[in-house]
């Protein structure tokens, strides 16, 4: 009657130890989705040719390097489960605008800088759709910002141009009373820049574009 009782136990085990080893092996994975990538992510030799507030001054966006890789977090506290995110930045070359980089990560947020300011948040990475930030915050948790949604157009004429797929995106800093409205299109990147400072408006608008898919 004992030999049973064993085999029981010693299968009992093995259960429990099976089990414990497939919930160690269930680590998330966080890919970004094709939707970000359509709005945000562009090769290098992509390029955007601007016009300052409709005048016959023209300069140039374009992006540098641009990379995804896949890094693995470990857990972080003993409630936390480990986990491998995308990693996405795109790198653009000295501008006229003193745009640095666009920047996401799987489980975190877009953002974009300007020189050497904070990273200004633009979207928050949620898997079913594009969603914002919330606010701009520095070291210590004080509110220095704000992000907003303002529109989406399913078209849109922008300069001489009509465009599809078109969301304006609002970021202000309340630091430096400076607000700057981005147009971005899908696929395209972004039509128009309207920097907003001291009540003066600069409008930087899209006259010529290349987009490399690879």
């Amino acid at each position: 009657m004992k030999q049973p009782t064993k085999k029981i136990a010693i299968l009992f085990l093995i259960s429990i130890t099976f089990s414990q080893c497939s919930k160690k092996e269930e680590i998330k994975d966080y890919t970004i989705p094709q939707e970000y990538k359509d709005w945000f992510f562009f090769q290098p030799r992509s390029y955007w040719i601007y016009q300052r507030n409709h005048q016959n001054l023209f300069d140039t966006l374009k992006v540098d390097s641009a990379y995804i890789i896949k890094n693995y977090q470990n857990q972080m506290t003993s409630h936390d489960s480990p986990y491998y995110y995308e990693y996405l930045k795109v790198i653009f070359a000295p501008n006229f605008i003193n745009l640095s980089f666009d920047h996401m990560t799987g489980l975190s947020v877009l953002g974009r800088k300007f020189g050497d300011s904070v990273v200004l948040p633009l979207f928050n990475l949620n898997r079913n759709y594009i969603g914002m930030a919330d606010g701009i915050m520095d070291s210590n948790g004080n509110k220095i910002g704000s992000t907003e949604v303002l529109s989406r157009f399913s078209s849109l004429k922008i300069g001489n141009n009509t465009f599809q797929n078109v969301m304006v995106v609002q970021v202000k800093e309340l630091d430096n009373n400076k607000t700057i409205n981005f147009y971005l299109v899908k696929n395209i990147g972004t039509a128009e820049f309207q920097i907003i400072e001291n009540n003066d408006t600069t409008f930087w608008t899209l006259n010529k574009w290349q987009i490399k898919n690879n």
